[in-house]
């Protein structure tokens, strides 16, 4: 894309090594996101502990599946390796907030929250 190509060029650098850059931490965005973005941890010792469960409550409760922007465009869902806070799994983050020990009434809680 266009933005790759002018960060290469900048830098002086093969395109293909910004594409690799840029896909390779999750918290790049290459696409329109929402307000909040919701990064769910979905690694094993969150899976072990029901994030995936949490994940599809999550997508039904907004109506948005995870990748995608709700349509108040308040909020983007995303699927993400570990964020680092296996001991409070399940958690996810939003902006520079972790919430962990995540329960349904907990995400209800914290989406009621979000403005």
């Amino acid at each position: 894309n266009e933005l790759k190509q002018a960060v290469a060029d900048y830098l002086e650098m093969p395109t293909i090594s910004v594409e690799e850059v840029a896909t390779f931490y999750e918290n790049y965005n290459h696409k329109p996101v929402g307000k909040h973005v919701i990064r769910f941890c979905h690694n094993i010792s969150c899976m072990l502990n029901g994030s995936d469960e949490l994940i599809s409550y999550l997508e039904e409760k907004l109506d948005v599946k995870t990748g995608e922007i709700s349509k108040d465009s308040l909020v983007s869902v995303k699927r993400v390796e570990c964020l680092g806070a296996c001991v409070g799994g399940p958690m996810c983050q939003i902006g520079d907030q972790y919430y962990e020990n995540l329960t349904k009434k907990r995400i209800d809680e914290i989406l009621d929250g979000l403005k």
